[in-house]
Protein backbone atom coordinates (compact mmCIF):
# COMPACT_ATOMS: atom_id res chain seq x y z
CA UNK A 1 0.00 0.00 0.00
CA UNK A 2 1.40 3.21 -0.85
CA UNK A 3 2.32 5.63 2.15
CA UNK A 4 -0.38 8.42 0.87
CA UNK A 5 -3.14 6.21 0.94
CA UNK A 6 -2.14 4.52 4.51
CA UNK A 7 -1.73 7.70 5.89
CA UNK A 8 -5.77 8.58 5.30
CA UNK A 9 -7.04 5.15 7.03
CA UNK A 10 -6.76 7.22 10.22
CA UNK A 11 -9.73 9.66 9.24
CA UNK A 12 -11.92 7.08 8.08
CA UNK A 13 -14.65 4.94 10.19
CA UNK A 14 -13.77 1.36 8.50
CA UNK A 15 -10.22 1.37 7.10
CA UNK A 16 -10.27 -2.43 7.04
CA UNK A 17 -12.30 -2.28 3.70
CA UNK A 18 -9.43 -0.47 2.20
CA UNK A 19 -6.71 -2.61 2.89
CA UNK A 20 -7.04 -6.30 1.11
CA UNK A 21 -5.07 -8.73 1.94
CA UNK A 22 -8.17 -11.46 3.02
CA UNK A 23 -7.51 -15.10 2.60
CA UNK A 24 -7.36 -16.30 -0.93
CA UNK A 25 -6.72 -12.55 -2.43
CA UNK A 26 -4.25 -13.21 -5.52
CA UNK A 27 -1.05 -11.00 -5.45
CA UNK A 28 1.37 -10.96 -8.51
CA UNK A 29 4.69 -9.59 -9.18
CA UNK A 30 3.36 -6.61 -11.76
CA UNK A 31 6.73 -6.41 -13.57
CA UNK A 32 5.46 -10.88 -14.98
CA UNK A 33 2.12 -10.36 -15.85
CA UNK A 34 1.57 -8.16 -19.32
CA UNK A 35 -2.31 -7.44 -18.81
CA UNK A 36 -3.32 -5.47 -15.09
CA UNK A 37 -6.91 -5.46 -14.96
CA UNK A 38 -8.75 -3.69 -12.40
CA UNK A 39 -12.65 -5.33 -11.61
CA UNK A 40 -14.65 -2.43 -9.81
CA UNK A 41 -17.91 -3.51 -8.48
CA UNK A 42 -19.68 0.57 -8.03
CA UNK A 43 -20.47 0.47 -4.54
CA UNK A 44 -18.91 -0.66 -1.48
CA UNK A 45 -16.90 -2.98 -0.59
CA UNK A 46 -19.50 -5.26 1.95
CA UNK A 47 -21.56 -5.05 -0.93
CA UNK A 48 -19.39 -5.98 -3.69
CA UNK A 49 -17.75 -8.68 -1.60
CA UNK A 50 -21.37 -10.53 -1.66
CA UNK A 51 -21.34 -10.87 -5.17
CA UNK A 52 -20.43 -13.90 -6.67
CA UNK A 53 -20.43 -12.95 -10.34
CA UNK A 54 -17.43 -10.86 -8.96
CA UNK A 55 -15.38 -13.73 -7.33
CA UNK A 56 -15.94 -16.03 -10.78
CA UNK A 57 -14.53 -13.51 -13.10
CA UNK A 58 -11.93 -12.81 -10.46
CA UNK A 59 -11.03 -16.13 -10.43
CA UNK A 60 -10.97 -16.69 -14.11
CA UNK A 61 -8.60 -13.84 -15.09
CA UNK A 62 -6.24 -14.65 -12.13
CA UNK A 63 -5.97 -18.00 -13.43
CA UNK A 64 -3.56 -16.67 -16.07
CA UNK A 65 -0.31 -16.58 -16.11
CA UNK A 66 -0.12 -13.43 -18.29
CA UNK A 67 -2.81 -11.28 -16.40
CA UNK A 68 -3.44 -9.87 -12.89
CA UNK A 69 -7.23 -8.85 -11.79
CA UNK A 70 -7.27 -6.87 -8.63
CA UNK A 71 -10.47 -5.41 -6.90
CA UNK A 72 -11.93 -1.92 -6.31
CA UNK A 73 -15.12 -0.57 -4.79
CA UNK A 74 -16.56 2.64 -4.39
CA UNK A 75 -15.45 4.19 -0.95
CA UNK A 76 -17.85 5.35 1.38
CA UNK A 77 -18.27 9.15 1.92
CA UNK A 78 -15.74 9.70 4.62
CA UNK A 79 -12.91 7.77 2.45
CA UNK A 80 -13.65 9.56 -0.80
CA UNK A 81 -13.65 13.04 1.03
CA UNK A 82 -9.81 12.16 1.74
CA UNK A 83 -9.05 10.93 -1.46
CA UNK A 84 -10.39 14.52 -3.05
CA UNK A 85 -8.63 16.52 -0.24
CA UNK A 86 -5.42 14.72 -0.59
CA UNK A 87 -5.71 14.22 -4.23
CA UNK A 88 -4.93 10.76 -4.11
CA UNK A 89 -6.66 8.66 -7.16
CA UNK A 90 -9.03 5.82 -6.57
CA UNK A 91 -6.71 2.51 -5.93
CA UNK A 92 -6.65 -0.92 -5.97
CA UNK A 93 -6.85 -3.41 -3.01
CA UNK A 94 -4.57 -5.84 -3.93
CA UNK A 95 -1.55 -4.04 -4.58
CA UNK A 96 -2.54 -0.46 -3.92
CA UNK A 97 -1.51 1.30 -6.99
CA UNK A 98 -3.66 3.42 -9.02
CA UNK A 99 -5.92 1.90 -11.54
CA UNK A 100 -5.49 4.87 -13.81
CA UNK A 101 -2.15 3.09 -14.75
CA UNK A 102 -4.03 0.05 -15.37
CA UNK A 103 -4.57 -1.53 -18.78
CA UNK A 104 -8.20 -2.21 -18.44
CA UNK A 105 -11.01 -1.26 -16.23
CA UNK A 106 -13.97 -3.15 -15.73
CA UNK A 107 -17.61 -2.12 -14.17
CA UNK A 108 -20.18 -4.71 -13.32
CA UNK A 109 -23.97 -3.05 -13.86
CA UNK A 110 -25.88 -4.57 -11.73
CA UNK A 111 -28.81 -2.24 -11.13
CA UNK A 112 -29.42 1.51 -13.05
CA UNK A 113 -28.34 3.44 -9.53
CA UNK A 114 -25.12 2.59 -9.45
CA UNK A 115 -24.32 4.24 -12.88
CA UNK A 116 -23.90 7.45 -11.32
CA UNK A 117 -21.29 5.55 -8.79
CA UNK A 118 -19.35 4.54 -11.65
CA UNK A 119 -18.61 8.01 -12.98
CA UNK A 120 -17.85 9.38 -9.91
CA UNK A 121 -15.09 6.31 -9.41
CA UNK A 122 -14.13 7.38 -12.75
CA UNK A 123 -13.50 11.14 -11.55
CA UNK A 124 -12.15 9.78 -8.11
CA UNK A 125 -9.71 7.54 -10.54
CA UNK A 126 -8.27 10.99 -12.17
CA UNK A 127 -9.64 9.37 -15.45
CA UNK A 128 -11.69 11.77 -18.11
CA UNK A 129 -14.97 10.54 -17.76
CA UNK A 130 -15.89 10.77 -21.65
CA UNK A 131 -13.89 8.11 -23.68
CA UNK A 132 -13.52 11.02 -26.26
CA UNK A 133 -11.44 13.00 -24.14
CA UNK A 134 -8.74 10.43 -23.27
CA UNK A 135 -6.00 10.81 -24.69
CA UNK A 136 -4.67 7.24 -24.39
CA UNK A 137 -6.28 4.16 -25.35
CA UNK A 138 -5.05 2.82 -22.03
CA UNK A 139 -6.68 2.04 -19.70
CA UNK A 140 -9.42 0.66 -21.59
CA UNK A 141 -13.44 0.89 -19.65
CA UNK A 142 -15.33 -2.46 -19.93
CA UNK A 143 -18.71 -2.83 -18.92
CA UNK A 144 -21.03 -5.63 -18.10
CA UNK A 145 -23.63 -7.13 -16.47
CA UNK A 146 -27.39 -7.15 -16.32
CA UNK A 147 -27.84 -3.74 -16.81
CA UNK A 148 -25.64 -3.50 -20.01
CA UNK A 149 -28.06 -5.34 -22.12
CA UNK A 150 -29.01 -1.71 -22.45
CA UNK A 151 -25.74 0.22 -22.95
CA UNK A 152 -27.18 3.77 -24.43
CA UNK A 153 -26.74 5.73 -21.28
CA UNK A 154 -23.18 5.39 -20.85
CA UNK A 155 -21.75 4.85 -24.16
CA UNK A 156 -20.29 8.11 -24.35
CA UNK A 157 -18.25 7.02 -21.21
CA UNK A 158 -16.86 3.56 -22.01
CA UNK A 159 -14.98 2.08 -24.47
CA UNK A 160 -16.36 -1.95 -23.96
CA UNK A 161 -19.72 -3.67 -23.62
CA UNK A 162 -20.07 -7.02 -22.94
CA UNK A 163 -23.41 -8.64 -23.63
CA UNK A 164 -24.12 -11.98 -22.15
CA UNK A 165 -21.91 -14.30 -20.35
CA UNK A 166 -18.15 -12.85 -19.40
CA UNK A 167 -16.50 -16.06 -18.81
CA UNK A 168 -15.88 -16.39 -22.79
CA UNK A 169 -16.15 -13.24 -24.10
CA UNK A 170 -13.47 -11.23 -21.41
CA UNK A 171 -11.09 -14.29 -22.11
CA UNK A 172 -11.13 -13.39 -25.61
CA UNK A 173 -10.37 -9.91 -25.09
CA UNK A 174 -7.57 -10.57 -23.31
CA UNK A 175 -6.36 -12.81 -25.74
CA UNK A 176 -6.82 -9.76 -28.20
CA UNK A 177 -5.40 -7.05 -26.01
CA UNK A 178 -1.14 -8.00 -25.71
CA UNK A 179 -1.85 -8.28 -29.86
CA UNK A 180 -3.69 -4.40 -29.89
CA UNK A 181 -0.34 -1.90 -31.10
CA UNK A 182 -0.66 1.97 -31.33
CA UNK A 183 1.33 4.60 -31.38
CA UNK A 184 0.72 7.78 -30.95
CA UNK A 185 2.45 11.71 -30.91
CA UNK A 186 1.74 14.96 -29.18
CA UNK A 187 -0.90 17.23 -29.89
CA UNK A 188 -0.56 21.55 -29.99
CA UNK A 189 -2.21 21.47 -26.41
CA UNK A 190 -0.04 18.70 -25.05
CA UNK A 191 2.35 20.82 -23.09
CA UNK A 192 5.30 19.07 -21.78
CA UNK A 193 4.34 15.76 -23.01
CA UNK A 194 7.42 12.94 -23.30
CA UNK A 195 5.59 12.52 -26.67
CA UNK A 196 6.69 12.98 -30.02
CA UNK A 197 5.53 15.69 -32.75
CA UNK A 198 5.92 13.01 -35.47
CA UNK A 199 6.92 9.63 -36.08
CA UNK A 200 7.29 6.94 -38.97
CA UNK A 201 6.66 3.44 -38.78
CA UNK A 202 6.39 0.05 -41.12
CA UNK A 203 3.56 -1.63 -40.84
CA UNK A 204 2.65 -4.55 -43.90
CA UNK A 205 5.22 -3.37 -46.23
CA UNK A 206 4.10 0.21 -45.90
CA UNK A 207 6.08 3.24 -44.47
CA UNK A 208 3.43 5.84 -42.76
CA UNK A 209 4.30 8.42 -41.73
CA UNK A 210 2.43 10.73 -39.08
CA UNK A 211 2.26 13.81 -37.03
CA UNK A 212 -0.83 15.84 -35.05
CA UNK A 213 -0.12 18.45 -37.65
CA UNK A 214 0.45 21.37 -36.15
CA UNK A 215 4.48 21.53 -37.11
CA UNK A 216 3.53 21.91 -40.27
CA UNK A 217 0.83 24.36 -40.10
CA UNK A 218 -1.55 22.00 -41.67
CA UNK A 219 -4.66 24.45 -40.55
CA UNK A 220 -3.57 26.45 -43.64
CA UNK A 221 -2.00 24.29 -46.38
CA UNK A 222 -1.10 20.97 -46.31
CA UNK A 223 2.18 20.83 -48.92
CA UNK A 224 4.68 21.35 -45.87
CA UNK A 225 3.22 17.97 -44.09
CA UNK A 226 2.99 16.31 -47.92
CA UNK A 227 6.28 17.96 -48.81
CA UNK A 228 7.86 15.85 -45.63
CA UNK A 229 5.87 12.41 -46.49
CA UNK A 230 7.42 12.48 -49.76
CA UNK A 231 10.93 13.48 -48.40
CA UNK A 232 11.07 10.27 -46.19
CA UNK A 233 10.11 7.88 -48.80
CA UNK A 234 6.14 7.29 -46.95
CA UNK A 235 3.45 5.66 -48.71
CA UNK A 236 1.05 7.06 -46.34
CA UNK A 237 0.74 10.37 -44.41
CA UNK A 238 -1.82 10.97 -41.31
CA UNK A 239 -2.42 14.02 -39.06
CA UNK A 240 -5.36 15.99 -37.93
CA UNK A 241 -5.45 19.46 -36.40
CA UNK A 242 -8.28 20.65 -38.65
CA UNK A 243 -11.01 18.60 -37.18
CA UNK A 244 -11.85 17.94 -40.69
CA UNK A 245 -12.05 14.86 -42.50
CA UNK A 246 -9.56 14.63 -45.48
CA UNK A 247 -8.38 11.87 -47.99
CA UNK A 248 -6.74 12.46 -51.17
CA UNK A 249 -4.26 10.18 -53.58
CA UNK A 250 -1.18 11.53 -55.02
CA UNK A 251 0.79 9.59 -57.20
CA UNK A 252 2.24 6.86 -54.44
CA UNK A 253 1.23 8.78 -51.34
CA UNK A 254 -2.37 8.11 -49.86
CA UNK A 255 -3.01 11.19 -47.59
CA UNK A 256 -5.90 11.18 -44.44
CA UNK A 257 -6.94 13.30 -42.13
CA UNK A 258 -9.35 10.75 -39.53
CA UNK A 259 -11.50 13.93 -38.16
CA UNK A 260 -12.71 14.80 -35.12
CA UNK A 261 -13.33 11.75 -32.37
CA UNK A 262 -15.56 14.51 -30.52
CA UNK A 263 -17.49 15.09 -34.20
CA UNK A 264 -17.87 10.98 -34.50
CA UNK A 265 -15.00 10.33 -37.14
CA UNK A 266 -12.53 8.22 -37.31
CA UNK A 267 -10.54 6.56 -40.58
CA UNK A 268 -9.82 3.00 -41.77
CA UNK A 269 -6.79 2.32 -43.47
CA UNK A 270 -6.94 -0.93 -45.37
CA UNK A 271 -3.69 -2.60 -47.23
CA UNK A 272 -4.56 -5.61 -49.30
CA UNK A 273 -2.31 -9.00 -49.21
CA UNK A 274 -1.41 -7.25 -52.68
CA UNK A 275 0.00 -3.88 -51.04
CA UNK A 276 -3.08 -2.00 -52.07
CA UNK A 277 -4.39 0.69 -49.57
CA UNK A 278 -8.06 2.01 -49.14
CA UNK A 279 -7.97 4.67 -47.28
CA UNK A 280 -11.96 5.28 -45.95
CA UNK A 281 -13.97 7.78 -44.16
CA UNK A 282 -16.18 6.90 -41.24
CA UNK A 283 -18.10 8.30 -39.14
CA UNK A 284 -20.10 6.91 -36.03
Amino acid sequence: MKKEVEKLLQYVQKPARYIGGELNAVVKDKEKVDIRYAFCFPDTYEIGMSHLGMKILYGLVNDRDDSWCERVFAPDNDMEEQLRKNNVPLFALESGDYIKDFDMIGFTLQYELSYTNILNMLNLAQIPLKSSDRESLTPLICVGGPCACNPEPITDFVDIVFLGDGEDDFDMVLNAYPHIKYERVCGNCDWGSNYPDKMEIEFAGKKIFFSHGHPYNVKFAYENIIAEAKKRGADIVLFGHTHNQYTEYQESLCIMNPGSVANGDYGVIDITPKGDIMLIKENI
